[in-house]
């Protein structure tokens, strides 16, 4: 009976070994994983965090660029105020110390392309600050994006966390328990070794 409650007990003790050996492998999976988990985390929220500079900038330079297209509107209606305002006054202007009709032609003509010329100056402006808008826009969408990444990634962390906790306990559980097997099947053998002692005397 001794020998075989010594198979027994080594028999038990190789299952709890294997046991342990088999939890200490899920543990260092769940340990991959929770390295995944945080390497997910940390790059969606670097991303967050560069996305959320490029919306700074652009916020900055759409303010930029209203500002401008708005002093260049201003300064557009400003100038077609005074003309609409001086009527032919601003063609007599025109003609007022010319010698000839080629002389005339050249102010007419420098006077009708600075109005063009700011005029195309605003619409490049305007055009330039419906771009800024898109582009904010769009990164608005992205982080929105970007946000809902960095939740997902916070509850796989949390996820993987918990799983480890919970592996790590058990592993410990189990070690405990060969522990004990172990220190059990010790204490049976030094009985028999007592008890056969005592057979012998």
């Amino acid at each position: 009976t001794g020998i075989s409650a010594g198979a027994q007990s080594g028999g038990g003790i190789r299952a709890k070994e294997a046991d342990v050996a088999a939890a200490r492998d899920r543990l260092m999976e769940i340990r991959m994983e929770v390295s995944a988990a945080e390497a997910a985390y940390n790059n969606a929220l670097y991303e967050m965090n560069q996305l959320n500079g490029q919306i700074e900038r652009a916020k900055d330079d759409l303010d930029d660029a209203r500002r401008r297209a708005s002093s260049a509107k201003e300064n557009l209606e400003e100038r077609a105020a005074q003309v609409y305002k001086s009527g032919n006054v601003a063609f007599m202007d025109v003609l007022v110390g010319v010698d000839n009709f080629s002389e005339f032609a050249s102010r007419l003509n420098l006077w009708i392309r600075l109005l063009e010329q700011q005029r195309a100056d605003f619409v490049e402006l305007r055009d330039a600050r419906n771009q800024l808008v898109a582009r904010k826009d769009r990164l608005e969408a992205e982080r929105r994006q970007r946000v809902e990444a960095v939740e997902r990634a916070v509850g796989q962390r949390e996820r993987a966390d918990e799983a480890e906790a919970q592996a790590g306990a058990y592993l410990d559980s189990l070690n405990a328990e060969l522990r004990e097997a172990i220190q059990a099947a010790q204490d049976r053998q030094a009985e028999q070794t007592q008890a056969a002692m005592a057979a012998m005397v």
